[in-house]
């Protein structure tokens, strides 16, 4: 999970509102099995925990996949 928050605050912390900011610390709150299954998509996502800043960091991941699904294919 280090690893994907990690990238996912590199690339989008600065653009976030200090709403988004406190978001993003409750994110980091949650154990990481159950954070993983919901990035992963093993789980869905328990309504309470599907922010604005978890959808952001759903679409990062997803998009993290295809980039690296992408440079393997060539």
């Amino acid at each position: 999970m280090d690893l994907i928050m990690g990238t996912f605050a590199d690339s989008c912390v600065e653009s976030l509102s200090a709403e988004d900011l406190d978001l993003y610390d409750q994110l980091l709150e949650i154990p990481d099995p159950d954070l993983y299954n919901w990035v992963s998509g093993r789980e869905d996502v328990p309504e309470e925990h599907l922010t604005a800043v978890m959808s952001m960091l759903l679409e990062h991941h997803v998009a993290s996949n295809l980039t690296k699904s992408n440079a393997k294919a060539h």
